[in-house]
């Protein structure tokens, strides 16, 4: 054979490898997804939306529908809401319904303001009161549009648990306990009966709402004269309430809309730029150069937004997303295992770990493509926030059950008990354990007649009931009280802290209101702050 032809058979196979190589490389990346899909269901997972979507109960009456169209009723959002469950100084916190002046960041006395609030929405609160008779609290959507499904029933939800809140409060200041009563049964029956939808979204806004309650019920526990029996049927709701539940659907539902998302990806290089997604990390703002014209009037953009469509994009098409979707559906199935741990098991902490090194295991396998994900990186860190934040709400609910059942000990005893233990059976059906380590609650009297009731906290350790933020949350809101190196179940304020609390938002009015004036060119009025007892005028701040 000439020399030529040996040359053009080496050119031919070397030209044969470059053009097979990426090809073969593309089947197997897929391959390999599809094997990964195959051994999820081997092992009972749920990957379709049809298998995932709910059936709407049959069971009585759905007041999903009335609850949103009531609450839509009173727009636009209430904004004079009294501060519930305020955290003053650490471990401690202000009882609202009970000051008889309260103010807040845009009032000396916010009562007069609330009262008109609760009235102009008395048509949608009857609506609302209705609507939460129902046995069932849920709504029939279209999943099939995957993450663009519409949920316009969540912020209607949380509005409707925010008047029913302020109504408690407004009814326990006026001492109408009775109304006050029903109010705060409804408030947590909204938790309760809401069938949340398998999506992340709508398990935080159902944390939300029962946050908000949760925090109407510690103010109403400091309210005197209930029963035994209606502090029973208090505990009895928010036991009937927990918040894992569901947790793994929603994160199923995750790994199929994932899925659905890199198909769209695939489809369409639009797909990416309209979410503000970019191969090679970060969102872009390079528009798409689609003529030379636009390329000519900015080279430098356009030359970056052409590589980024064109070899960035059809090499993250045919090759790293099929990396990228292996990667994200490992991550939620490690995160998926872990909720599983810890309802077993329970405790959170521990499956954490663990899935934080599986999570460090997945990304080691990916090292080679991690940089040039599009979506991966950060909704696998998403995962894990939520499932921290399921588990503080859970850990936080356990809290208030075990506290009601600790009040209706002490209205029948005198005094609280000297252990947990001394609560089973009669007001608790077994020893209450700390979700976050699955050990029972820390509990404890103090010579004043109080307790103190903690959870060692999102790190796992008993501080021995340290309510202080760790170094690293000192920027932690400080009503986040179950954000200390242990979660702390609060007492009421004491009158030094109420008055030094208070005293510090009506310095920070007259500031404001003096920094109003000034800039209105009015430097010598007076500002409108009035002290207890006298003429309360709510302030204007710029």
């Amino acid at each position: 054979m000439s020399r030529g032809g040996k040359i053009l058979i080496w050119v031919l196979v070397i030209g044969g490898v470059v053009v097979l190589l990426p090809v073969v490389t593309h089947y197997r990346a897929k391959a390999t997804v599809e094997r990964y899909r195959k051994q999820l269901q081997d092992r009972g997972e749920k990957l379709t939306v049809a298998e995932l979507a709910p059936r709407i109960s049959s069971e009585g009456e759905n007041g999903g529908l009335a609850l949103v169209q009531a609450a839509g009723m009173y727009y636009p959002w209430p904004t004079n809401l009294p501060p519930i469950m305020r955290i003053v100084v650490p471990g401690h916190a202000l009882v609202a319904w009970a000051e008889p002046f309260l103010p807040s960041d845009t009032s000396t006395n916010i009562w007069p303001a609330v009262d008109a609030e609760i009235r102009a929405c008395h048509e949608a609160l009857a609506g609302i009161r209705a609507a939460l008779q129902c046995p069932v609290i849920q709504f029939d959507l279209n999943y099939s549009q995957g993450w663009a499904t519409l949920l316009p029933h969540l912020a209607p939800m949380k509005k409707a648990e925010l008047l029913l809140s302020a109504a408690t409060i407004l009814e326990l200041h006026e001492g109408q306990s009775s109304n006050a009563w029903e109010d705060l049964k409804l408030s947590v029956d909204e938790v309760r009966l809401y069938r949340c939808e398998p999506f992340v979204i709508s398990h935080l806004v159902q944390i939300a709402c029962g946050q908000i309650a949760l925090a109407t019920t510690w103010e109403a526990l400091q309210y005197p004269g209930w029963s035994d029996e209606q502090l029973a049927g208090l505990q009895k709701s928010w036991e009937a309430i927990d918040y894992w539940e569901g947790t793994e659907s929603a994160l199923s539902m995750q790994q199929v809309m994932l899925s659905q998302t890199f198909e769209e990806f695939r489809s369409s290089y639009s797909n990416i730029t309209s979410m503000g997604a970019m191969l090679g990390g970060g969102p872009s703002g390079s528009p798409s150069m689609d003529d030379l014209g636009q390329m000519l009037a900015n080279p430098k953009e356009g030359f970056s937004a052409l590589m980024d469509r064109y070899p960035g994009y059809w090499g993250w098409k045919y090759w790293g997303s099929h990396d990228e979707e292996l990667y994200s559906l490992q991550s939620v199935e490690a995160s998926l295992d872990a909720v599983r741990e810890a309802r077993k098991e329970g405790g959170f902490v521990p499956a954490l770990e663990k899935l934080n090194n599986a999570k460090a295991a997945i990304r080691r396998l990916h090292a080679a493509s991690e940089s040039h994900f599009v979506i991966a990186r950060s909704e696998t860190e998403a995962q894990t926030s939520f499932l921290t934040k399921i588990a503080d709400a859970e850990m936080a609910r356990r809290m208030l059950v075990t506290a009601i059942a600790l009040k209706r000990y002490q209205l029948q005893h005198g005094q609280y008990p000297g252990q947990l233990t001394d609560l089973t059976p009669q007001y608790l059906g077994q020893t209450p354990i700390d979700v976050m380590d699955g050990k029972t609650l820390r509990y404890r009297t103090n010579n004043e007649g109080s307790f103190v009731l903690y959870s060692v906290g999102e790190d796992g350790k008993d501080d021995g009931g340290d309510l202080t933020p760790p170094k690293l949350a000192m920027g932690v809101n400080l009503a986040t009280w179950w954000k200390g190196r242990d979660a702390v179940w609060p007492m009421p304020a004491t009158a030094e802290e109420i008055k030094e609390y208070e005293d510090k938002i009506i310095s920070k009015l007259k500031q404001n209101q003096e920094t109003a004036h000034w800039h209105e060119g009015i430097t010598n009025a007076p500002p409108v702050v009035s002290e207890p007892g006298g003429t309360n005028t709510t302030t204007k701040t710029n």
